[in-house]
């Protein structure tokens, strides 16, 4: 069961960006504290939106640009935030959403990691992600909605979407066991086995059959100059 994330826990969100705006504890200027650093600081935000704890919660508009201005602050990126978000979910058994249309509305503000991370995310024909605890048949730890199926390419090869992908395990700094992707690179075609965030705003994109995975500079939330 889906449920709107909304109504009185606006207050406390409202509370905590305020505190937010006066944190004195925040990066300095070009360190980049990646999930493990980032963790405790994307707990208290969700922690002040109340999720209910059963059904998936969406996030509304509001609540998608306060995850995306805390990831900017914290100068963290996407994947880093998810996978914060998740160590919070899934030991309360909690499960999130975040809708396409609050990520396209809020690129007014943010820029969200440029082609590299928008071709890991295609966020312009993406409907949703889910994330969190499973709590009904079908979930897994990540699943990611989109529009039509896409291509992008991710310099390994060209990641091959279906409207349904994901990830079926997620722990500490790695996305596990993908669903709904496959890398084409001639003479083959693979499987894109997990995403590894091995250094803060970095990733290691690994691919069944090559020896070696892709690494990459995954840029950070940025807000929009």
């Amino acid at each position: 069961m889906t449920q709107t994330s909304g109504g009185s826990g606006s207050l406390r969100v409202f509370a905590f960006l305020i505190l937010l705006s006066l944190a004195p504890c925040l990066p300095a200027q070009g360190e980049k504290p990646g999930a493990d650093g980032a963790a405790a600081e994307v707990a208290a935000l969700l922690a002040s939106f109340g999720l209910p704890a059963s059904g998936t919660s969406m996030l509304d508009d509001g609540r998608t640009e306060a995850m995306l201005a805390l990831a900017a602050r914290l100068r963290i990126n996407v994947f880093e935030l998810l996978d914060a978000s998740y160590r919070y979910l899934l030991p309360r058994g909690l499960r999130l959403g975040i809708p396409g249309g609050s990520l396209r509305k809020a690129e007014a503000r943010f820029d969200f990691g440029r082609e590299r991370v928008r071709s890991l995310l295609p966020v312009d024909v993406l409907e949703k992600i889910e994330i969190g605890a499973v709590q009904g048949p079908g979930e897994q730890a990540m699943d990611v909605w989109l529009s039509k199926s896409r291509e992008e390419f991710i310099e390994i090869g060209t990641a091959v979407y279906e409207t349904r992908f994901g990830f079926e395990k997620l722990s500490p700094l790695r996305f596990d066991h993908s669903y709904g992707v496959k890398v084409k690179r001639f003479p083959f075609s693979s499987v894109l086995e997990r995403l590894e965030l091995y250094e803060p705003g970095k990733g290691a994109i690994y691919v069944r059959g090559l020896p070696k995975p892709k690494k990459w500079n995954l840029w950070i939330v940025t807000l929009q100059k």
